[in-house]
């Protein structure tokens, strides 16, 4: 999977405030910047479908289908996980509707911490890049959390990290998903294969993750499995350095 992040423009404002009583600078730091994220040709949907799962990492205000991927090429569909039904929603990209059908579908949000399966449309044979591009979510703005429902939860990082997750993140992850019960795990689509999951078991060694300890790119999302009867909640905290 090709995926391409930037950061840029580190500090937007910083201003001044003078006070009867005392002088004090204040600064508001937006950090904003893009991910590429590569789909791949759909050349024979029948036989041989191409997913990629994606995830939005940038806040643009306005986190629709409509706004963040209204570029993908018409009849492209995106495919959003219903745990009230344990199904996928489908949303398609249309000429008609204001850009996606069935109608209503252009107010479906991709928010950061959510991800979605996006197939391009039957007979492509080039592939696409979508580019996300908004404000990086900072832990000056408070926590993220992500609600891991009793079953499965499609879900990102709030931010485009990437490599082996060994921060906080993987720490509150950790937290979220403790060992017992048994069963609770992280699963990619193999983007290599597209034949199915890559699945990394929670439990205590090695490193809290079996096989492995899971890789997540930037742009990509997955499914989380909550093996236990209750809402667990993932906390993050994220700060540009």
């Amino acid at each position: 999977m090709r995926t391409k992040t930037l950061l840029l423009s580190a500090v937007a404002l910083a201003a001044g405030i003078l006070s009867s009583q005392a002088q004090s600078n204040v600064y508001s730091a937006n950090v904003v910047g893009y991910v590429s994220r590569t789909l791949y040709a759909n050349t024979n949907d029948l036989t041989a479908p191409t997913f990629a799962f994606v995830a939005n990492h940038l806040d643009t205000g306005n986190n629709v289908l409509s706004n963040l991927l209204q570029a993908l090429p018409i009849n492209s569909r995106v495919l959003k996980w219903n745990p009230g039904t344990a199904t996928f929603n489908t949303y398609t990209r249309s000429a008609l509707f204001g850009g996606w059908s069935p109608s209503g579908s252009v107010t479906q949000t991709l928010n950061l911490g959510e991800a979605a399966l996006v197939k391009l449309n039957s007979g492509n044979t080039t592939g696409f890049t979508n580019t996300f591009v908004g404000e990086v979510f900072q832990s000056t703005e408070g926590s993220f959390t992500n609600v891991l429902l009793p079953g499965f939860t499609a879900c990102s990082f709030p931010v485009p990290m990437s490599g082996v997750l060994v921060s906080n993140l993987l720490v509150g992850l950790n937290q979220a998903l403790p060992a017992t019960p048994s069963g609770s795990r992280l699963q990619k689509w193999n983007e290599t294969t597209h034949a199915g999951y890559i699945t990394f078991t929670r439990n205590l060694l090695p490193a809290g993750w079996s096989p492995s300890v899971p890789t997540v790119n930037p742009g990509e999302g997955f499914f989380i499995f909550n093996a236990g009867s209750t809402n667990r909640l993932w906390v993050i905290n994220f700060t540009v350095q």
